[in-house]
Parts: C-alpha cells; sequence; structure tokens
C-alpha cells in the first residue's frame, strides 16, 4: 500500500519459511507471487507459486508447458462441455473443503505474471482450475478463471460463445452465489477480455468503475492499478470523448507511480503519448521508453506499437505505420484478448492496404488481419463491423471495384456512427472522401471531408483536425462564422434520402417506416419513439429499437405513456417546439423523478418537434442507452430537418385521406340523387366537372 515493496518482500519470504502447508501458508505464498507481480519479477513470481502448488496440494505444472500439453488438458474438458454445456456449472456445488479452496486461490495471483511471459502457462493453469472445479467444486478463483477462459476458447480455439457464457457464468458466481472475494478481479477481467469482443464496447466503462471501487474497499491495490490503464484502453477502442479518456489516463498514471508499478506506468505513458499526439500534435511530458527489439517482449510493447501503428497511419505517415504493425504484430502472442489486439488488425490492415504492391510477408499479414476481423464481425458486429466494412472498402477500392467500395464507404460510417466508434467513423469519412476525389465526385469528396472534420473534432482529436484543414482549405472556409456554418455536419445523404423518399410516398406506414429507420440510423440511437397529436390527444404512433444489428420499426399504436418514452420532456418539447437534449440522463438531475428515465435507464436522449409551418404535429423522441453524449448539436439539427419533412408528409398524407374521403361522400350522395332525380343529377355533374378543369383554350394558354 506504501510503495515500499523491498520491505515487504523480506516479510513475506520469512513468513513463508514458518507458515508451513496450510491456509496461512497459501495466503502467504499468494501475497508473495502478487508482490513480486508488482516488482516486474514474474519468473520469481511463478517460481514461488509453482513450487507451493506442488509441494503443497501436489498440484504439479510444467514451467514451460508445450501446445500439445495444453491440447491435452483441454480435449477432456471439451467432451465434457460438449456433454453438459457450461450452463451445467451454474447449479455445481462449492468445494467443501476450506484447504483446498486456499490452495487454488494461488492460481488466480498466478495467471498475471504468466500472462506477461507465457501464454501456454496460462492457457494451461486456466484449465486445470476448471478441471479442479468439475472434480470438487466451486471456489473463490472458479470465477475469476472462468472470465479469462477466453484468451483459451477463444483466442486458441475460436469459441467466442462458449467464452461468452464462461464470462457470464464468472458473473453469476460472484452475484447469487456469493463467491465474492475476487469480484474486482471479475469484474476487471470481464471489461477488459469479454466485452470487446462479445458486446457493445462502450458498456465496459461502467463495468471497470466498479471493479475499482470495489478492489480499492476490499485492498486488491494490483486490480485497481490495473482498472485505470484497462478503463483507458478500453475507452479509446471505444471512440470515447478523448478529454475523458486523458482524466483516465492522468489519474492512473498518478496512482501507478505512487505503487512503483512500473508496468501499468509504462503501458498509461504508451496512451498519454497517443493522446498527446491526436490533441496537441506531439506528446506531452515523459514517454515510455521504445522497446528493443530481440528482447523478451510484453504486452505493453503490443500496446506501444499498436498506438504508433494508429498515430502514424491517422497522420499519413505510411513507413511509421507500417514498421510499428510489424513489431506490434510479433507481440501478439503475449497479449492475447487485448483490444489493442483489434485495432492491431483494423489499423495494420489499412496501412498494408495503402502500399500499390506488397511482399509475400505483407500478403499474408494481410489476410490474417481480414480473417480475424472476419471472425469477430460475425461474433460481434457492434464492435468488428463497422472497422471491417472500412477495410474492405479500402480493399475493393484499391481492386477497382468502385461500386461496391462506394457502399463499403457508406456502410462503414453509418454503422460507426450508430455504435459510437466516433473514430471510425471520421477515418472512413476521410478515407471516403479521398476515395471520391480519385473519381472526381466534388459533391461526394467535399460532402464526406466535412462529415471527416466533424467526427475528428467530435472526438476530440483537435490535432488531426487541423491537419485536415491545412490539407483541405475549403474546409477551414466552411468552418468560419456564417450564416450556413451552423449545418455544416448535417448528414447529407441522409437528408437528400429522407425528403426523396418522403416527397414520393402517401402511404402513412411507409413514411412511418422510413422516418424512423433514418431517424435511427442518421443519429446513432439504439431506440426510438414517434408521438402525434391529433385531435387534442397523444398517441405513439411507432416505436423502433436496434436488435442484433438490425432496426425494428413497430407500428402499432399506443397510448402515450412512460412505458414509450419520458412524457415530461416530451410535453416540454411541444409546449416549447424546441428540441431537448441530454448528453447523460442518468446524471440529469431534472429526470431523477422521470418515470421513464428511472425505468429504461438511457444516456444520450433528444427529443425535436415535428412542425409543419407554426404547427405542432407530433413529437420525436430518441435515445441511446449506452453511451453518453452521442447526440451533438448537428445530429439534433438533422433530426430537426428529418421530423419537419416527416411532419409534412403525414399531414399531407392526413389532408389527402380527408380528400379522398370527402370525395367518395359527395359520390354517394350524388349517387343518391341520381337515383331520386336523374335529370338534375346529370347537369350537376356536368357542372362539377366543368369546375375542376379550364376550358380548352384555358388549358392551351397555362400550357
Amino acid at each position: 500500500m506504501t510503495g515500499a515493496l523491498e520491505a515487504a518482500e523480506m516479510r513475506l519470504a520469512a513468513l513463508q519459511g514458518l507458515a508451513g502447508d496450510g491456509l496461512f501458508s497459501a495466503e502467504v505464498a499468494r501475497l508473495r507471487v502478487a508482490l513480486y507481480t508488482t516488482l516486474g519479477r514474474y519468473d520469481l513470481a511463478l517460481d514461488i507459486g509453482l513450487a507451493f502448488l506442488a509441494s503443497a496440494a501436489g498440484i504439479v505444472l510444467p514451467r514451460h508447458p508445450t501446445p500439445a500439453q495444453v491440447d491435452a488438458e483441454y480435449a477432456p474438458l471439451r467432451a465434457w462441455f460438449d456433454e453438459h454445456g457450461v450452463d451445467a456449472l451454474r447449479d455445481w456445488p462449492v468445494d467443501p473443503d476450506p484447504r483446498r479452496r486456499a490452495l487454488v486461490n494461488v492460481f488466480a495471483d498466478l495467471v498475471p505474471p504468466a500472462m506477461y511471459s507465457d501464454q501456454q502457462l496460462v492457457d494451461l493453469m486456466l484449465l486445470r482450475v476448471v478441471r479442479l472445479a468439475i472434480a470438487h467444486g466451486h471456489c473463490d478463483a472458479s470465477a475469476n478463471a472462468y472470465v479469462c477462459l477466453i484468451q483459451v476458447l477463444g483466442a486458441r480455439y475460436g469459441d467466442f460463445a462458449s467464452s461468452r457464457a464462461f464470462g457470464e457464468l464468472a458473473l453469476h458466481l460472484i452475484g447469487e452465489r456469493g463467491l465474492r472475494r475476487y469480484q474486482a478481479r471479475v469484474l476487471h477481467t470481464y471489461a477488459t477480455f469479454v466485452v470487446p469482443w462479445t458486446q457493445p464496447a462502450r458498456g465496459a466503462r461502467e463495468v471497470f468503475g466498479r471493479a475499482f471501487e470495489i478492489a480499492t474497499r476490499e485492498g486488491d491495490h494490483t486490480f485497481a492499478l490495473y482498472c485505470g490503464r484497462n478503463q483507458a484502453t478500453g475507452m479509446l477502442f471505444a471512440g470515447e470523448f478523448l478529454e475523458d479518456v486523458r482524466q483516465t489516463v492522468e489519474a492512473a498514471l498518478a496512482r501507478a507511480k505512487d505503487a512503483n508499478f512500473r508496468l501499468v506506468v509504462d503501458a498509461v505513458l504508451a496512451q498519454r503519448t497517443l493522446l498527446g499526439v491526436l490533441q496537441d500534435g506531439e506528446p506531452r511530458g515523459e514517454r515510455m521508453a521504445e522497446p528493443v527489439e530481440g528482447a523478451p517482449v510484453t504486452l505493453v510493447d503490443l500496446a506501444y506499437w499498436t498506438y504508433r501503428l494508429q498515430a502514424g497511419l491517422l497522420f499519413g505517415d505510411l513507413g511509421e505505420a507500417l514498421e510499428s504493425r510489424r513489431r506490434a504484430q510479433a507481440c501478439v502472442a503475449v497479449a492475447r484478448n487485448f483490444a489493442e489486439c483489434g485495432d492491431l488488425a483494423f489499423y495494420g490492415a489499412l496501412a498494408l492496404l495503402q502500399l500499390r504492391e506488397r511482399d509475400q510477408t505483407q500478403e499474408a499479414a494481410l489476410r490474417h488481419h481480414l480473417a480475424s476481423l472476419d471472425g469477430w464481425a460475425a461474433e460481434c458486429p457492434e464492435n468488428f463491423g463497422a472497422r471491417r466494412a472500412l477495410v474492405l472498402a479500402e480493399q475493393a477500392r484499391a481492386l477497382g471495384h468502385l461500386a461496391e467500395a462506394a457502399d463499403l464507404f457508406s456502410t462503414a460510417v453509418t454503422q460507426a456512427r450508430r455504435h459510437g466508434f466516433t473514430q471510425v467513423e471520421a477515418l472512413a469519412a476521410e478515407l471516403a472522401a479521398a476515395f471520391h476525389a480519385g473519381l472526381g465526385r466534388e459533391i461526394e469528396r467535399r460532402a464526406y471531408l466535412r462529415h471527416a472534420l466533424a467526427a475528428w473534432q467530435r472526438w476530440g482529436a483537435a490535432a488531426k483536425a487541423r491537419q485536415l484543414q491545412q490539407r483541405h482549405p475549403e474546409l477551414q472556409e466552411a468552418d468560419a462564422p456564417g450564416p450556413t456554418s451552423r449545418l455544416h455536419e448535417l448528414d447529407v445523404q441522409a437528408v437528400l434520402r429522407i425528403t426523396h423518399a418522403l416527397a414520393s410516398d402517401i402511404v402513412p406506414e411507409r413514411i412511418v417506416e422510413t422516418t424512423m429507420r433514418t431517424a435511427l440510423e442518421s443519429a446513432g440511437a439504439d431506440y426510438g419513439a414517434l408521438a402525434l397529436w391529433r385531435d387534442g390527444e397523444w398517441t405513439v404512433r411507432a416505436s423502433a429499437r436496434m436488435v442484433a444489428g438490425q432496426i425494428a420499426v413497430t407500428q402499432t399504436p399506443t397510448a402515450f405513456s412512460a412505458e414509450q418514452l419520458p412524457v415530461t420532456i416530451a410535453h416540454a418539447v411541444a409546449r416549447t417546439q424546441h428540441a431537448t437534449q441530454y448528453d447523460d440522463a442518468r446524471e440529469a438531475l431534472a429526470l431523477a423523478q422521470d418515470d421513464y428515465v428511472k425505468r429504461a435507464r438511457p444516456r444520450s436522449l433528444l427529443c425535436v418537434p415535428m412542425m409543419r409551418y407554426a404547427r405542432l404535429i407530433g413529437v420525436l423522441y430518441l435515445e441511446n442507452s449506452l453511451a453518453p453524449r452521442v447526440f451533438t448539436p448537428a445530429k439534433a439539427e438533422l433530426l430537426e430537418v428529418i421530423a419537419s419533412q416527416a411532419a409534412f408528409s403525414l399531414e399531407n398524407t392526413r389532408l389527402y385521406e380527408e380528400l379522398v374521403d370527402q370525395n367518395r361522400q359527395r359520390a354517394e350522395a350524388e349517387e343518391r340523387c341520381a337515383r331520386r332525380w336523374p335529370s338534375s343529377a346529370a347537369r350537376a355533374g356536368s357542372r362539377r366537372w366543368a369546375s375542376w378543369w379550364p376550358p380548352s383554350s384555358t388549358r392551351s394558354a397555362s400550357r
């Protein structure tokens, strides 16, 4: 706790000799392993822990297992999973032997140093803990092993479905089953390893916050330090606002320096360097030393080179990007399942596709990156769909498949915006602008450039935004204050699409469908509702929700209530006839008592009026339940345009339906008259026809 690690080492070593082989000795061994891990002496930590397990429990593990030994450990477990399923372990008994539970708990502290030195050993230890749980029952270390199993099942054997199931099993054990000794580690590891590959990335931030709070409260100082660094990694991967990332990084760096934890210090310094380049154009303050090629690699080396790859690619230094990609690839084996692996494949593939010619090694690396992105996108399209689409767009461009490339660029921008990956959205728009510039498509080029500039600014990458403006001076003119500058972030494609679609349709169901789909896609929302004001009453005409990456629209009219949307906000928008926006509804005191907000727990929230001239037609409500600050002022303006177009179309449709109904009633009346007074009805019909159409001479003049 005080950073006096050498003194702690001496005392623990003395205690180990007196502790025997019972519960106390297991706790001393566990603490010694954790201490040497903090000191960066991973081999010594492993030697002490493995020697203790062999002498006290008869659990003998090879110091450097072979892949064949790992496969042999996995084979019987795979057969057990296939027969019983992972869910069978949810109700599995707890190991009744306290000594055996204490011995197995030593594995929880052996996993981190093994991760820094020997991935084969990591896999073997995790599989052994699962076998012990099946044989004797769960213990606290079981939950920690289960949440780490994605390194074996996912990264090694490609079974991400079972990996996610084991992650949920771990949460079940620390929750419903009460095995909470390692709950901070389980939450931390779930956010670090499971979320990026199986769930929307922005959900990790809240889990990291809980993990850090528990680790700090319970004195798990090592994992409290890991939380800050890995939370910043997750935020960078998810495209969160860079100033928020910087605050997380600075706090993590201060804590790691106080604890003298050099591994975390270096990792956070690598993150701060990237932030300095993106925000200021150059790194700030102390930097991590460049890893020496040929020396043993660590997961920190992967982060260092992946961030340099990213910076080189974004700022146009292809040589730097390619060399950093090569160095990062050499580190992957010791850092599986960290989010940097995903960014290595993404930025690495984009860098390789910039080359006009590639050698065999580079072609093989590109194929490997593409295969990785394919697999990850299949398992988690929310996190990797946009990344994969952008890489495929660049590949199609390089191959000369122009129509396919244009569609894929658009898909990448749309998906990235929908799921909050602002950095991917910005890069996709910038590369799309370059693609259309090569084809001489000036309108598309300018639209995508403005979109890219707005996205870089929204991410907080001020230096990158300045570089884009310097390369394209017209962007500085467009960004200058003026009567039209307030709309510079509008999605031109979305406006044109909604205008054309609604102008050519008079079927209310299709108008509502188009409105809801375009609104969710354009704003990056995951839920929306459309409420109409008719004959003095409110009705929720439709709702839409993102389901497995697809928009599902429901058009069954329902009551205007807190089951569908925050009624207080809708009433306020209707009364003021101005849009209302909340960056984070969960933190807004004004919404603390709102029934819908308390139940649905949305994050970003936006509600815009639907106006036809000066008359209110209804309101359009949107939310994003995963991330704050999704709805920028530009998106709010875009949604007002969409809502206005929809209001006009819906009202015109209503008037058209009323006219048709009036004509039907008139025709029925005339038919009744015709049956009573045939001659007068004929004259009336002639006069009516003449009143609808001008005389032939008038028609000719008008033409």
